[in-house]
């Protein structure tokens, strides 16, 4: 049970890290953005909401829930709904079968899952080419290439290309985070 509980500490601890990531582009990001892609940041009885109204569906990377527990689903998805999110991402501290249940009750419907997977800590697998790793910060072109993966990876929509360096720009995300067990 201790293996179990140790990995959900992990995605909590992943969670955490994913939420001030996104709370970062919230802060960065100038009246006019937050007004070009419908910025909103809300906290609902420990539910932290990233809301990118005007995004397209497929913006699920931003629109998200995090800390969702069933006395606050119910907030969370009105909360949604009132603004036009098209779609999101749930994070629940709940289980399984009661979010389900909930889920159903407050009319929303299952479009897409998201999976986290965990590995032992130490090396991973030895690259096969020479591999360079740097930090992104932002006075280097590398922020520009990492914001095009990033958007090309989880599709947020022409109207976030102005969002794509306000996260490296934080504070938050120049220090170094320690995930090691």
């Amino acid at each position: 049970m201790q293996i179990l509980q140790t990995a959900f500490d992990r995605v909590g601890e992943s969670e955490a890290i994913e939420a001030a990531a996104l709370a970062s582009l919230h802060v960065q990001a100038t009246p006019a953005l937050r007004d070009g892609l419908g910025l909103a940041w809300r906290q609902r009885d420990g539910a932290r909401l990233s809301i990118a109204a005007r995004l397209p569906a497929s913006a699920i990377v931003i629109n998200r829930a995090f800390g969702v527990r069933l006395q606050t689903l119910e907030a969370v998805a009105a909360e949604h709904r009132a603004l036009g999110t098209q779609r999101y991402f749930l994070h629940p501290v709940i289980s399984a079968d009661d979010l389900s249940t909930a889920a159903a009750q407050a009319g929303l419907v299952p479009a897409r899952a998201w999976q986290k997977f965990e590995r032992q800590p130490g090396v991973a697998l030895q690259p096969k080419a020479a591999v360079v790793i740097r930090k992104v910060t932002p006075d280097t072109e590398a922020v520009g290439i990492a914001a095009r993966i990033v958007c090309a990876a989880f599709d947020p929509g022409p109207l976030a290309k102005p969002a794509r360096t306000t996260v490296p720009r934080h504070p938050a995300v120049s220090k170094p985070i320690d995930l090691t067990p």
